[in-house]
């Protein structure tokens, strides 16, 4: 724009020496810098207007690759995500494996041949990074950006690996050790402050009982050891002992879902049985309850109940329990005061944060835009009592 503008103000001058030097007088050549000034200046403020004008934005299909509606978190995730796509103009199709890697990949792949412009992928196996990579390669072949969200697709010791190679790429969702962490914290510093009423065996110690959702999956194992570890840790600050497991011939310190599908189901029943042998009876009462998710905590209030504990009134025993993810189940539980306390990574920031990079491809961006990150960290949360934050 610049030499645009000098340009013009030259022409001009030599057009009228160019008429005859001895017809220029002075006057008439201060007269021409005028003009000659006065339309450069029009034609800045019209360059000005051009950089400050919005970018044109282009049409979008996305292509939403979910492992399992039936699963609360993704069905939350789902419901916001419809929301702010449709609120950028972005139309997507969405796919769901159910539990299929071999399916999702095809999936994938399909989407891609229909010319979708961006994958999202909730990865089946959470941490498999050779199957995050097989979607990458399938999708850097045709240029197609990859959105993974809420499942990890890196493990500890492979931060990196899938990022920091493939182009087009990025994350959004949790750390993989922040929910153990904010649960720990949470059910530390609630038995911390009641310990006296929570020690219903009298025995000076907290028993109990812990459930894990699926014993090949990372995130469950971090679940079981730092939320545990982080109670405990709270508690010896603050003098009290570490947390007691119910069983002492359980050398794992937790029961396992078998089924591997952290269901309510398959706590319900091991509550069912823990509780005809560890009850205030014998005086060796489970006295709080820790579960990798708020599908597993159900089951575990559902027992509970069923015993005569958490009924939500003022006359009932309350067993604490502990879940993570802040379903829908969750929440009402939590505000029936029949369940204590869950860990909540908000699934409309999820959503919002993936809407927000589909739009910079929108504005003919890089995936990421100007940012050099791909990695986009969503926080847990501690919600309690009547504090339950909203997502669905």
């Amino acid at each position: 724009m610049r030499h645009r503008i000098t340009a013009l103000i030259i022409s001009v001058l030599l057009a009228f020496q160019a008429s005859g030097c001895s017809a220029v007088t002075e006057k008439a050549q201060e007269n021409a810098q005028e003009k000659a000034e006065q339309a450069a200046e029009e034609m800045a403020a019209q360059g000005k207007v051009e950089e400050d004008a919005e970018p044109e934005r282009r049409a979008l299909k996305a292509a939403v690759l979910y492992d399992s509606l039936e699963d609360a978190k993704t069905r939350a995730i789902a419901g916001h995500l419809r929301e702010k796509l449709k609120a950028i103009d972005v139309k997507a199709d969405e796919y769901e494996a159910g539990g299929d890697f071999d399916l999702q990949l095809q999936q994938a792949v399909s989407a891609i041949e229909k010319g979708t412009d961006v994958l999202m992928v909730e990865l089946v196996d959470e941490g498999y990074s050779n199957e995050a990579e097989e979607i990458c390669r399938a999708a850097a072949d045709q240029g197609v950006p990859v959105i993974f969200f809420y499942r990890e697709i890196e493990l500890r010791d492979e931060q990196g690996l899938i990022l920091d190679h493939y182009d087009n790429t990025a994350f959004v969702g949790p750390s993989v050790r922040a929910a153990g962490r904010v649960q720990g914290e949470m059910i530390g510093e609630y038995v911390r402050d009641h310990y006296s009423d929570l020690d219903l065996n009298g025995d000076g110690r907290i028993s109990y009982a812990l459930f894990k959702g699926d014993n090949l999956s990372e995130k469950a194992d971090l679940r079981t050891r730092t939320s545990v570890e982080n109670a405990s840790s709270v508690l010896t600050e603050a003098g009290y002992p570490a947390l007691t497991y119910f069983d002492e011939s359980n050398s794992y310190g937790y029961q396992l879902d078998l089924t591997e599908t952290w269901s309510a189901f398959s706590v319900r029943d091991y509550m069912e049985t823990n509780l005809a042998l560890y009850n205030e009876e014998k005086g060796n009462m489970i006295e709080l309850v820790i579960c990798n998710s708020d599908q597993m905590a159900e089951g575990a209030v559902q027992a509970l109940n069923a015993a005569g504990y958490n009924l939500g009134d003022d006359e009932s025993t309350t067993i604490p329990v502990f879940g993570i993810d802040g379903t829908y189940m969750g929440r009402e539980l939590i505000q029936g005061r029949k369940m204590t306390g869950t860990a909540v990574c908000d699934a409309g920031k999820i959503a919002e944060k993936m809407a927000a990079l589909a739009d910079n491809l929108c504005l003919g961006k890089e995936l990421t835009g100007d940012s050099d990150k791909k990695r986009f960290t969503v926080d847990y949360e501690k919600v309690m009592a009547m504090e339950e934050k909203k997502e669905e």
